[in-house]
């Protein structure tokens, strides 16, 4: 078994499956009590008091797939064979940390989405601080670990916890200290959001794995930035003095956590929105795009249907490689759109209301 070492040459050129062999070691060693299974490791604090639960998923990109492109002829990402990133492969500087120029081609990224999230929560622990952590699987095939604990576990630690603070956030909209609040209303707990602001600037996004566990354990979340940029491609890197500070905000954090009754604290979904991902923001009623009534949206949303809009096919084809943690979305360009549902790209907005159960309603 690999022993665990809390640097970010050795948390990069681990598998999944050798941190899910080693962490469970590492949390004994500072007096957690460990549940380890094939798709989730939990540690347990020590600690008497109330505590949230840090959460960060082990695999990445390259667990999954090899380098590759998307076929817009077969609408499919071709791939070759899958590797992981060895010492030699990594250029480590003061400032930055990225994939050499000489690193195996096969390597599809960096994979600090999200060591980068596990290395975080390793630092918090040596920092003193003593959160329940969770650590999942499979998070980038649609958060696989964290739907099989809501379908098959009752994790009595996250129940017990104040709160879920996932360390999976990249750059998406311009900062290196972004936090995302998803479907959970933050102005439900105005302390928690005033307290976050002053460390973290507030943007949008689409999924991972506290969304999953917030609503089942009824716990508030925030998925808090993770210091990388362009993951899940060979330019994925990690700004080393973002992560400093972004960790030294969360310790920061984590000690006004300490000082709060948290016993009520819920979760609470906001009130129904528009939903999207990318660069543009469209109203669907009355736009040029839409083919079906507001109604029928909404019914969507319900559905986990994500939409996309985007004014370039090729750059909505590259969302859809991005985006694949929703059951099913929609991606809408100013000369086609594509469904995707559960993995395929289907043909048509019917095809896809039709696979939901749903009547198809065209405006």
């Amino acid at each position: 078994m690999t022993k665990i070492t809390n640097t970010f040459e050795k948390l990069l050129t681990m598998t999944q499956d050798a941190l899910i062999k080693s962490l469970p070691e590492y949390l004994s060693e500072r007096s957690y009590s460990v549940i380890a299974t094939d798709y989730y490791i939990l540690g347990v604090s020590p600690s008497e008091d109330i505590q949230p639960c840090l959460v960060a998923h082990l695999d990445t990109i390259n667990t999954h797939r090899g380098a590759g492109s998307y076929n817009y002829v077969t609408k499919q990402l071709e791939t070759g064979q899958k590797a992981t990133p060895k010492a030699q492969d990594l250029m480590i500087s003061d400032h930055y940390i990225t994939l050499s120029p000489e690193a195996n081609p096969k390597l599809a990224c960096l994979g600090a989405d999200d060591r980068c999230g596990v290395k975080t929560i390793l630092d918090v622990i040596e920092a003193g601080k003593l959160p329940n952590v969770l650590f999942t699987t499979d998070e980038e095939i649609g958060c696989v670990g964290s739907n099989k604990i809501v379908t098959e576990d009752d994790l009595q630690a996250l129940s017990d916890s104040s709160m879920l603070i996932q360390i999976d956030r990249g750059v998406h909209e311009g900062f290196w200290n972004e936090m995302v609040f998803y479907e959970y209303d933050e102005n439900s707990i105005p302390e928690i959001l005033t307290e976050l602001e002053k460390y973290y600037t507030l943007a949008e996004g689409s999924y991972t794995d506290v969304v999953v566990l917030g609503p089942e354990y009824d716990k508030p979340i925030v998925n808090l930035s993770a210091a990388y940029e362009n993951e899940h491609t060979r330019d994925e890197f990690i700004n080393l003095e973002a992560y400093k500070k972004n960790t030294e905000g969360l310790i920061s954090f984590l000690t006004w956590l300490e000082g709060q009754d948290t016993a009520d604290w819920k979760y609470t979904e906001k009130a129904p929105v528009w939903s999207y991902y990318g660069n543009t923001a469209g109203t669907w009623e009355g736009s040029d795009y839409a083919n079906y009534d507001d109604n029928v949206y909404r019914e969507f949303v319900k559905e986990d249907l994500m939409c996309v809009y985007s004014g370039d096919t090729d750059e909505t084809m590259d969302i859809i490689e991005n985006c694949k943690g929703f059951k099913s979305w929609l991606a809408v360009s100013n000369k086609s759109y594509a469904l995707y549902k559960e993995g395929t790209v289907l043909d048509s907005l019917k095809q896809l209301v039709t696979e939901l159960g749903m009547e198809y309603k065209p405006a």
